[in-house]
């Protein structure tokens, strides 16, 4: 039921409510839904210039904790926006941001 609900919701959810979401997901160890998880791909990458690097590394290490690698579309996204806000990283916040690329498989400008 709530994640039916989400998916109805997914086009209202923040960039921030968005990553937190995710990280929900992470913290109880279950994956979301194939309709949970392509509303937020789909809500996060219309709203790609509002995340922030917090919601950036938030965002890619709830990926990297849950062992999904983000739609070819929004890891682009993703990775022109903290290309963008790179120096608002902190070091922490990189090295999460690195740690899920690690998780996933993926490589930086690749």
């Amino acid at each position: 039921f709530v994640e039916k609900k989400a998916v109805e919701m997914a086009g209202t959810f923040t960039p921030v409510e968005m990553s937190m979401m995710m990280n929900r997901y992470a913290r109880i160890g279950v994956l979301p839904g194939k309709e949970m998880l392509a509303g937020i791909e789909e809500q996060a990458a219309k709203k790609m210039s509002a995340y922030d690097a917090q919601g950036l590394s938030n965002t890619l290490h709830a990926y990297g904790k849950l062992g999904l690698r983000p739609g070819a579309n929004l890891l682009a996204k993703l990775e022109g926006q903290c290309v963008a806000t790179m120096g608002d990283f902190t070091p922490q916040g990189l090295s999460n941001v690195m740690h899920a690329y690690a998780k996933v498989g993926a490589h930086p400008g690749a």
